[in-house]
C-alpha cells in the first residue's frame, strides 16, 4: 500500500503552474544568452579576423601601387634614353659626316700645287659620296691559303677637273703628279680632245680623281709629307 502511494505521489506535480512556466522561461532565457554570448564573440573573432585580412590587403595593394609606379617610371626613363640615344646617333652620323680630314680648299690648294705652268684649269667640281670598295682578303686554314672578298665603304671626295693644255705631253704630266700624290686616288681621264683658244691649237681634258677620307692628311703643302695613316 505504502508503495502505491510512493507511486502515485510521484506522478502529482504539487508546483503551481505558474511557476513551472517562469523556470521553463528562465531555462530558455539563459540558453538564449548564453547563445548570444557566443555568437556575438564569433562575430567579434570573425571581424577581427576580416579587419586583419582587409589591413593586409590594403598593404599589399599599397605594395603593387608602388612597384607599379617605379616600374612605369622606369619605363618612362627608358623610353627617354632610347630617344635621347637615337638623337645622338643621327647627330653622330652627321658630325662624321660634316667633318672632313682634309676641306675642299685645300684639295683645290694642292691641285694648284700639283699644276704644271703650262696647264690651265677651266673648271673644278668637288662633291662627297660615299663608295663601296670590295677587295680580297688572304685567309689561312689548314687546308692553305685562301682569299675571300671584303667589302668596305668609306666617304671620298669626287673631283672632276676640266683644262686645256698645249699638248697631250704635258697632261700626261699634270695626270702623273696626281697620281703620284698621296692626297689622290684612282685618277682617270675621261677624254683628251683638240681644242682652239683664239688662233692657238690647244687641248682640252677631263680628269676625275678621288680623295679618300679614311685617312689623316698633315703637311699638304709639302709633297713628301701629304699623309699620314694608311688609305
Amino acid at each position: 500500500m505504502s508503495m502505491l502511494n510512493s507511486r502515485l505521489y510521484d506522478d502529482v506535480n504539487f508546483l503551481p503552474s505558474w511557476y513551472v512556466q517562469a523556470r521553463s522561461r528562465k531555462r530558455s532565457l539563459k540558453r538564449s544568452s548564453v547563445m548570444a554570448v557566443l555568437v556575438l564573440t564569433g562575430m567579434a573573432v570573425l571581424l577581427a579576423q576580416t579587419w586583419h585580412t582587409r589591413s593586409e590587403l590594403r598593404e599589399y595593394a599599397a605594395g603593387l601601387d608602388a612597384k607599379l609606379k617605379s616600374t612605369k617610371m622606369q619605363v618612362t626613363e627608358t623610353t627617354r634614353l632610347r630617344h635621347q640615344r637615337a638623337v645622338l646617333v643621327k647627330q653622330l652620323a652627321v658630325h662624321r659626316q660634316l667633318h672632313k680630314p682634309i676641306n675642299y680648299s685645300e684639295v683645290t690648294g694642292t691641285l694648284g700645287s700639283l699644276l704644271p705652268p703650262t696647264v690651265s684649269l677651266v673648271d673644278v667640281s668637288l662633291s662627297t659620296d660615299r663608295e663601296t670598295i670590295t677587295r680580297a682578303v688572304a685567309t689561312g686554314n689548314k687546308t692553305g691559303p685562301r682569299q675571300k672578298t671584303v667589302t668596305d665603304s668609306t666617304w671620298v671626295i669626287n673631283v672632276d677637273l676640266e683644262g686645256v693644255a698645249p699638248s697631250d705631253k704635258d697632261i700626261a704630266n699634270f695626270i702623273g703628279a696626281l697620281a703620284s700624290s698621296r692626297v689622290f686616288q684612282n685618277v682617270k681621264m675621261i677624254y683628251s680632245k683638240k681644242g682652239t683658244r683664239g688662233r692657238l691649237i690647244t687641248r682640252e681634258f677631263r680628269l676625275r680623281m678621288q680623295v679618300p677620307l679614311n685617312c689623316e692628311y698633315l703637311n699638304l703643302n709639302q709633297p713628301q709629307q701629304e699623309v699620314a695613316g694608311a688609305h
